[in-house]
């Protein structure tokens, strides 16, 4: 699960740092959703520190 809290993206449950996809916008691409539905959305991954894990993952943003 990915949601938007101001300055954090919440990824299942952990807070990482949002100025990466703040800064970066992202690719637009149209995708598949729910019932074959086709929706234009903007993607976006980067490699970042994620400190309850302390290491490095690959998070991906959505927004559709």
């Amino acid at each position: 699960m990915l949601s938007w809290q101001g300055d954090f993206v919440a990824v299942a449950g952990m807070l990482i740092e949002n100025d990466y996809f703040c800064k970066h916008a992202g690719v637009r691409q149209k995708i598949t959703i729910r019932e074959g539905r086709r929706v234009t959305a903007m993607v976006g991954s980067a490699r970042l520190y994620v400190v309850c894990h302390k290491r490095k993952l690959l998070i991906v943003a959505l927004k559709y």
